[in-house]
């Protein structure tokens, strides 16, 4: 510690931290000593040397020694960030008030009195704003293009920042703040981030302390600029920070307190503009991550594009009724029993039983190993396996993590979607028919045996069944209540199916079908508007897989669907000697008739299951076909004429078209159709 002049009553302390500063560190504490001086008695400086390693310490000692007023050195014995040294010097001043701005001087020693009457004026905390309107930057020509790129980003990172953490503050990174001294002891008196989130921290704490805290406009030079890549892992640990204070701060504010200001903000007349721009910059990051760079931030930047369109969906929306999960404590009861008793029949022995593991299951897990491993660095990428996208094999990665590698964990991913398919089916039937056929449709899903076999035995197809099952949901709950943001979702876990089993197109195909016929109606603009959020949806989510494409457009050529196709001239041979006929009439009319007997007498010919066994019991398939012939008839009706497409279309594609049918393993995705048919 270095200490000149005597103790006396002060009326500021400033405070500089500093590290590897030794550039220009005793240029800026000159600086700052003929300023403090020229404001006579009362002032401090205390610079506070975070773990320097490049000389700062001595060339700060030598510009401190001629000091005419009260100087501290304080030295860390390692770095340990901004937001430690900080503490340190606040800990140590005496001043009334007291200041900290960056040591490379960004703003000159003069706002210092800026800030200083704003604390005069009232205000606990004072912070410079570098975009109020009285602001003023000085920048070199050479530094023009960080207006566009590190400036830019700098909004949108507050843009989130008000969204989650700090409504109303407009810069929240700038480095010059000041505090009277009773509300800095209130606001370090607990710990804070040591990192470049500090000052979110210091922040959100004078918020929840109730402190008055003001904007001022002050003067920023803008000439100096860290490497790209160590603003990209700073901006991404405060995003980190952010997060975590966000969920430690929830429990303070209501809820409806927290929606009443989100719905504000969401409100405001340029937030659209804003959520554009952000989902369009997230997908030129995406674009440029994926074909030009090595598509680490290629994540990252989806994840923003999705989230901030989900927000522009949920403006669109407005306020309405709340959403009932439930509406009775009965229904709640019965719905948990059926999902136990799905559960338990889907994990019971499940390392155990089928004590078989097919080629399709072992590829799965290969692909999980390869992700858990970290040998694949753009999880968007295509796998050696038939070029299928790394990212339907993330929950095996996931399962090998939390229970080791075994039979248990690459079969535990189908079992749980297996098991939360029941819950969107569930809500899915309720949407159009009640809770009592919503209820019967689930039970009879959760004892299904090809339901329950295909949830054992670690195959990707199960995931399709899901997610076909809450894109639908989604999509009748948006439609249903005009409720923009759930058909969005319902588009994004639509473009998420292209990444899994093939039938997963099958969603988008009985979605946007059912859309078009739905423009014919009378509420067209309403149907054109939700239609655009889906589509928009699909889009985003599919886009690193279109990238692919256009990245190897030959993975086309391995696609699996054409190989399967039951008029392929490779097939030709094949498709005669099992079905017996010899014109593509015949061999569809064969195809056609084998489809509909897989429900009812006719056993499944896939190698993953082989059971000759159908899927409906005689009394449900005599329900299904009174339910099939209800439907028929009711098509003018938009659930019904839903149903019919997802039914026909569903067996066109994934049966009548394809080889050896019925294969229950293509004939996942319409599983749950023959027992909505039942409970109607």
């Amino acid at each position: 510690m270095h200490d000149t002049s005597p103790a006396s009553p002060l009326r500021l302390s400033v405070i500089v931290p500093v590290y590897n500063g030794a550039s220009f560190i005793a240029a800026s504490l000159c600086a700052l000593l003929a300023y403090l001086e020229a404001q006579g008695a009362g002032c401090e400086l205390i610079v506070v040397d975070d773990g320097s390693t490049d000389g700062t310490l001595a060339k700060a000692r030598t510009a401190l020694a001629a000091a005419r007023l009260r100087v501290r050195l304080l030295r860390s014995a390692d770095n340990q960030g901004k937001g430690a040294a900080i503490v340190h010097g606040v800990r140590e001043a005496r001043g009334e008030r007291i200041v900290f701005l960056d040591a490379d001087l960004a703003y000159p020693p003069g706002e210092i009195a800026t800030i200083c009457d704003a604390l005069d004026a009232g205000a606990d905390v004072a912070i410079a704003s570098r975009v109020h309107r009285d602001s003023r930057y000085v920048i070199r020509p050479s530094f023009f293009r960080y207006l566009y790129t590190r400036h830019v980003a700098g909004r949108v990172f507050n843009w989130l920042v008000r969204l989650t953490l700090l409504p109303g503050l407009s810069d929240t990174q700038a480095g010059l703040k000041g505090f009277r001294a009773a509300a800095a002891r209130r606001v370090f008196a607990e710990p804070l981030p040591h990192g470049f989130s500090f000052d979110l921290g210091v922040l959100f704490r004078a918020r929840q302390l109730s402190l008055a805290v003001r904007e001022v406009g002050v003067c920023y030079r803008y000439d100096s600029e860290p490497s790209t890549v160590r603003f990209a892992l700073d901006t991404l640990a405060v995003l980190r920070d952010l997060l975590s204070l966000r969920v430690r701060g929830v429990g303070r504010m209501p809820v409806q307190a927290r929606r009443a200001r989100l719905r504000r903000l969401l409100d405001a007349e340029a937030t659209p503009a804003i959520l554009i721009g952000v989902a369009c910059a997230g997908v030129v990051a995406l674009v440029v991550s994926r074909l030009a760079a090595s598509g680490r931030l290629a994540v990252p930047a989806w994840g923003i594009s999705l989230v901030a369109l989900a927000l522009l969906a949920w403006r669109a929306d407005g306020t309405g009724p709340r959403w009932r999960w439930v509406r009775t404590g009965r229904e709640a009861l019965l719905l948990g029993a059926v999902i136990a008793f799905g559960a338990t029949v889907r994990l019971l022995w499940l390392g155990q039983l089928p004590p078989m593991v097919h080629i399709d299951t072992a590829e799965c897990g290969l692909r999980g190993l390869a992700l858990l491993h970290g040998t694949v660095a753009d999880p968007f990428d295509f796998s050696p396996w038939y070029s299928t996208p790394y990212l339907a094999f993330v929950p095996y990665a996931a399962s090998f993590a939390a229970c080791g590698v075994s039979l248990f964990g690459l079969r535990l991913p189908s079992a749980v979607f297996g098991t939360l398919s029941l819950v969107p089916l569930y809500f899915l039937v309720r949407t159009w028919f009640g809770a009592r056929a919503a209820l019967f449709s689930t039970a009879l899903l959760a004892v299904s045996h090809a339901a329950i076999h295909f949830s054992r035995i670690g195959l990707w197809n199960i995931q399709t069944l899901f997610c076909t099952l809450t894109a639908f949901a989604l999509l009748a709950v948006g439609l249903r209540r005009n409720r923009a943001l759930s058909v969005y979702s319902a588009g994004v876990v639509s473009g998420l199916a292209l990444y899994s089993y093939t039938a997963g197109r099958l969603i988008s195909i009985v979605a946007l079908t059912f859309l078009a016929s739905q423009l014919l109606g009378r509420r067209r603009w309403r149907t054109l508007r939700l239609a655009a959020f889906y589509g928009l949806g699909v889009a985003i989510a599919a886009t690193p897989l279109l990238l692919n494409y256009v990245k190897d457009p030959g993975a086309l050529t391995f696609d699996r669907t054409a190989s399967v196709w039951v008029l392929a001239d490779d097939n030709r041979a094949h498709v005669e000697g099992t079905t017996g006929a010899t014109t593509a009439a015949g061999i569809l009319a064969t195809q056609l008739t084998r489809s509909f007997a897989g429900f009812a007498t006719r056993g499944d010919t896939s190698s993953q299951y082989g059971t000759e066994q159908p899927l409906l019991s005689p009394i449900v398939a005599l329900l299904s076909v009174a339910g099939l012939a209800l439907t028929l008839r009711r098509l003018a009706v938009p659930r019904y004429r839903f149903l019919a497409l997802w039914l026909g279309l569903g067996l066109l594609l994934g049966s009548v078209l394809v080889l050896d049918a019925p294969s229950y393993t293509r004939l996942v995705v319409v599983f749950p159709v023959p027992y909505i048919l039942a409970a109607i």
